[in-house]
């Protein structure tokens, strides 16, 4: 048997290509879900935008779903949805390969077909789609009267569903532990409860539907008389076994959940594990999860959030979220640290339990267990010591491998930020692992080979997400393994102030044109889009004799983004010429400059600016005076220059405007052209 393994190693690591594709088509892409079938093909759904959501005027976003195959081409994308907001949350495949697909809509007129499940309800519904397995066809697509988290399915193919429903008008025809969610009174009728359902294949009936919930609420209002919290239980995950036992994963801010005899964890509240006998019939176990009891009185109540599950095929139950670490002592709400644990099949005890991440904010976000019991998990991090003996990147994504114990990381990398931690999947071949990022981008990764030179995602050097859109002019980062010099090197213009197209035996081409660069590290790569028109744009790395695939990336007209801080402000000036802050605020009335990029160049793309030139038809959209956004854009302020800043490359674009009267402590903005505007940020005012 070992040499048979090591065998299957020596295959894979000879067969396998790493690779990283974008697959959006000029607007914005979320992905939400992802899963793979055995055959190496990835499976995507999400939210597909037309422009930035959120502004004025914007379309409401559709479904999206795709399938990408073992070499990262895009064999299939189809778009559907209603005039109102769809937004997937789940995806699975059946056995005969039949794609479903579940989420929120708020469309009257979402695409129904064959609905024989239908629910009516209020918006926000909920949505079950069918798709054959070319994406072709839509075999059935139906409301559902809840909000769904997580979809799976069993050999005979039939689909399992879980999330959150009203506890009072769901239907609960399973035999577990009932509450009482009688709507007979005000404080019940306003309960959620985690739900689970089964579905024929059909989708024409309901086998059996069932309820998890609780109505006591700990009050922490002071004083805690009149102090009034509804019971709110949700599942976020969900796993089926092959004789048809539903396993959920689940948060509550309840203390009263159907706790099973001898679990693990019979009082909590927080996140939570629970098994549904095959047809609903019994509820097998339920054991809250407090992996956060390490010794500190600091610990909160709600210190554990559940948020991926999966078994393996003995019926043991692993299980990846966040939980406060006990290393803040005294802190009341310290940062975060990822967790994953090993339940037994009879959730009696926790076999292990591992933390990532302590000393800043880590969750594990996806999770998959190979057939030699190794977990695989993604997260985020921004801790500074979290383990990355395995990485090229420092950035905010991680993938890790656990060994059956738990007992050891057989891999751990960190990952450019929003690049792989929306989902994971794994082949039936071992050591193959694809995973999701959070815009538009799926990577197949092969821990045990030398990573694949190759671009792995773009930003705007202003920051925002990394995805595969860009504009003729923008200034951006690609960021990828062994791409550029080991030595870090920054470029120096020429005497008459052109930027250099070679970097240390770095080159990089878009749609064939040599594009000007500012810095190349072994991996990240700061360069300006040349000039090309909208659509595909392949982008093509050369380091000294290593070549890297093309990524296809996409034009559009623009893609604008502004220099901010890393909390989130502006990087502005006041008039005076001081640095906008908390402390510092710009007076109402008064100038500010502020930068952005993505909003095209004012002169010729690979030069640095050498004086202004008011060219740029830029707006400035104002939100409601605030610290996060709560609407559209409601008015613009009045811009006096936009255009050329001299001493930053061209496609770095300065705008001057004037803060309105009316502002209070803050104001939100975006810039851009519309209706094409950045990500908001805030500007502080005096």
């Amino acid at each position: 048997m070992r040499l048979l393994s090591a065998f299957l190693l020596i295959l894979v690591s000879a067969r396998a290509q790493e690779f990283t594709t974008y697959i959006g088509d000029g607007s914005p892409y979320k992905t939400t879900a992802m899963t793979t079938d055995a055959s190496g093909n990835s499976y995507l759904a999400g939210a597909r935008y037309l422009n930035i959501p959120g502004l004025a005027g914007d379309p409401l976003p559709d479904v999206f779903v795709a399938k990408v195959d073992h070499t990262g081409k895009l064999i299939f994308e189809v778009t559907f949805g209603g005039k109102g907001a769809d937004i997937p949350t789940a995806i699975a495949l059946d056995p005969q390969g039949n794609v479903y697909v579940a989420g929120s809509t708020t469309s009257p007129d979402y695409p129904r077909s064959h609905a024989l499940v239908y629910f009516p309800s209020a918006n926000p519904a909920g949505f079950i789609t069918k798709l054959s397995p070319d994406g072709s066809d839509i075999l059935y697509s139906t409301y559902f009267n809840a909000s769904i988290s997580a979809l799976a399915t069993d050999p005979a193919g039939n689909l399992y569903v879980a999330g959150s429903a009203l506890a009072c008008s769901f239907p609960n025809t399973a035999k577990l532990p009932p509450l009482d969610f009688s709507c007979a009174n005000y404080a019940n009728s306003l309960v959620t409860a985690a739900f689970v359902a089964e579905l024929p294949s059909d989708g024409g009936s309901i086998l059996y539907s069932g309820l998890i919930g609780g109505a006591g609420v700990p009050c922490k209002s002071a004083p805690a008389t009149g102090c009034v919290i509804f019971g709110a239980t949700s599942a976020v995950s969900l796993a089926v076994d092959p004789s048809g036992n539903a396993y959920i994963a689940g948060n509550t801010n309840t203390l009263d959940l159907p706790v099973t005899p001898g679990a693990a964890t019979p009082s909590g509240v927080g996140a939570f594990v629970a098994k549904i006998h095959s047809g609903g019939s019994a509820l097998d176990y339920l054991t809250y999860i407090e992996p956060s009891q390490k010794g500190s009185s600091a610990i909160t109540p709600e210190s554990a959030i559940a948020k991926a599950i999966a078994i393996d095929s003995s019926g043991n139950a692993y299980f990846a979220g966040a939980t406060y670490s006990a290393s803040f002592p005294g802190v009341a709400i310290p940062p975060s640290e990822a967790f994953l644990l090993k339940l037994n099949p009879t959730a009696t005890a926790f076999d292990w339990t591992t933390y990532l991440g302590d000393g800043g904010p880590s969750q594990a976000t996806s999770l998959a267990v190979d057939a030699s019991g190794n977990v695989w998990a993604t997260g985020t991090t921004t801790s500074p010591t979290f383990p990355n003996s395995n990485g090229w990147s420092n950035g905010n994504d991680f993938l890790v491998e656990l060994n059956p114990t738990g007992s050891a990381l057989l891999y751990s990398g960190r990952y450019p930020g929003g690049t792989i931690s929306q989902g994971i999947g794994l082949e039936s071949a071992p050591g193959l692992v694809h995973a999701a990022g959070a815009n538009g981008l799926v990577s197949l990764v092969a821990p045990a080979q030398t990573p694949t030179m190759r671009v792995f995602g773009i930003q705007s050097l202003a920051g925002g997400v990394i995805d595969g859109l860009v504009s003729s002019g923008e200034a951006a980062s690609l960021y990828g393994p062994s791409i550029g010099p080991s030595t870090p090197v920054r470029a120096t213009p020429d005497s008459s102030g052109n930027l250099p197209t070679s970097l240390a035996g770095v080159t990089v081409s878009v749609s064939g044109a040599a594009a000007p660069l500012l810095y190349a590290s072994a991996s990240r790569i700061d360069f300006v889009i040349p000039y090309a028109s909208a659509g595909q744009a392949p982008i093509h790395i050369q380091n000294g004799s290593a070549s890297s695939p093309d990524f296809n990336a996409t034009f559009v007209s623009h893609t604008p983004v502004v220099f901010s801080n890393p909390d989130g402000t502006a990087a502005a000036i006041n008039q005076d010429g001081t640095v906008n802050s908390n402390n510092n605020p710009a007076p109402r009335g008064s100038i500010v400059s502020i930068w952005a990029t993505g909003l095209g160049a004012s002169a010729p793309i690979g030069t640095i600016q050498t004086e202004a030139i008011n060219n740029c038809g830029c707006v400035v959209g104002l939100y409601q005076q605030a610290n996060v956004t709560l609407g559209p854009i409601i008015s613009y302020a009045n811009v006096v220059y936009a255009g050329a800043a001299p001493g930053l490359p061209s496609g770095i674009t300065q705008i001057n405007f004037e803060i309105p009267e009316t502002a209070l402590g803050s104001i939100e903005f975006s810039a851009g052209i519309y209706p094409q505007f950045s990500p908001p940020v805030i500007l502080w005012v005096r």
